[in-house]
């Protein structure tokens, strides 16, 4: 993939959502790969929207009946193998939530991950993640 999203505007449906990985807790997805990634979000989200904790799982998912994301750039949860390599995100206002957000994620690697961070936010917030792997992605600590 080679992908460059700006001009994120809200349409019919309401706000600009945050990219959103999002499986079930009885079927997780498998093996995702998003490399060569960047994207520009307005920002300016709300305390309130930082505040959710845990989108619903909706019967008929479009992205608006998730509701509101707990993260700024991506949103990830129930799946197995995520790789981000040379994916970034970027924010036209300052923005309240984290950019990534990882719940119940087995094997997650961030190589080259680019964000432009925010102040007094963590970058990434995770809550039942194991195997996790960092490189060359500045704000956060290298693992293997």
């Amino acid at each position: 993939m080679n992908v460059t999203i700006t001009d994120c505007l809200p349409g019919r449906q309401g706000p600009v959502l945050t990219t959103t990985i999002s499986g079930r807790p009885e079927s997780s997805l498998e093996n995702i790969v998003l490399e060569n990634i960047k994207i520009n979000y307005p920002g300016g989200s709300t305390n309130a929207a930082a505040a959710v904790i845990v989108p619903p799982y909706p019967k008929d998912y479009s992205p608006k009946s998730l509701g509101p994301r707990p993260a700024s750039g991506l949103y990830v949860r129930h799946v197995k193998g995520l790789t981000l390599k040379n994916v970034g995100f970027t924010f036209d206002q300052e923005e309240p939530r984290p950019p990534i957000i990882a719940y119940d994620v087995d094997g997650l690697t961030l190589d080259r991950f680019t964000v432009q961070k925010p102040a007094d936010v963590e970058i990434l917030r995770s809550d039942k993640v194991k195997n996790v792997s960092v490189h060359d992605s500045p704000g956060l600590a290298d693992t293997k």
